[in-house]
């Protein structure tokens, strides 16, 4: 996975699009990318149903920008902060933009902003469209930050907006094949080994919305090593550091030849 600690995002949510109860989630979510310094939730908060935005905004340092609905049929919320956006991009001292939206509508903003030389992390739900998730350097589940209940809320009677757990998902062929293709791709020798690193990043190029937490791994590490296909080797570094190898197992690589 990707690492951008020292990084300067600016955080921008679509309360329209995104329920409240995921707020805590995306906040920490965020922290391990770098530091937001533009933190904007928008919405027309005339509405009921944004209630619940206007409770947390606060709580959690988020500057709500209010966005009159001028008319039924557009949606004047995404207009503001694609505006925001692109001054944010020229006038900005910026690494780049975390995106919390499932809405499509937002994929020429994510492409205009990546050929802005920008950092793009998209955050939304699974259903969230394939444009949208390729035009982000990485896309983010929703359902895959999605914290458990509390012990002291588990015996509570379940409400509609507490956060269950994620669904584990099987790991299936396609995402196989891509793994397998991406180490074979980036293989030195016939050895095949390559560093968990630069397979990861790879891996992230090619499928932005990739995360091991789909599969029930906190890490990439575990889910390599989870996967009978593949082996891990572990080689120290001069001053003592592990440095994780992964290649395909070579059963598996001479059957592919």
């Amino acid at each position: 996975m990707e690492s951008f600690k020292d990084a300067r995002f600016a955080l921008l949510i679509d309360a329209d699009n995104i329920s409240s109860k995921y707020i805590d989630a995306i906040i920490e979510e965020t922290t391990k990318y770098g530091t937001c310094t533009y933190r904007r939730i928008y919405g027309d908060w005339a509405k009921p149903h944004l209630r619940a935005w206007k409770e947390v905004s606060l709580s959690h340092a988020l500057v709500a920008v209010q966005q009159y609905s001028y008319t039924s049929a557009k949606n004047a919320t995404d207009t503001a902060m694609v505006i925001d956006a692109m001054d944010m991009l020229h006038t900005a001292q910026l690494h780049g933009f975390i995106l919390v939206s499932s809405d499509s509508d937002f994929t020429p903003l994510a492409m205009r902003l990546r050929e802005g030389g920008k950092i793009i992390i998209g955050i939304g739900e699974e259903k969230t469209p394939t444009p949208f998730k390729a035009a982000c350097n990485q896309f983010i589940h929703l359902e895959n930050i999605m914290h458990r209940v509390d012990e002291d809320e588990k015996g509570s009677t379940p409400t509609k907006e507490q956060v269950q757990p994620p669904k584990k998902h099987p790991v299936d062929r396609k995402t196989l094949n891509l793994l397998k293709a991406t180490l074979t791709d980036l293989a030195d020798d016939e050895t095949g080994w390559v560093t968990l690193a630069s397979a990861g990043n790879t891996i992230l190029k090619k499928k932005p919305d990739f995360d091991p937490r789909t599969y029930g791994h906190s890490k990439l590490l575990h889910f390599i090593r989870s996967l009978a296909e593949f082996e891990v080797a572990d080689r120290k570094t001069e001053r003592g550091d592990s440095n994780y190898f992964v290649r395909v197992k070579e059963t598996k690589r001479k059957a592919n030849k």
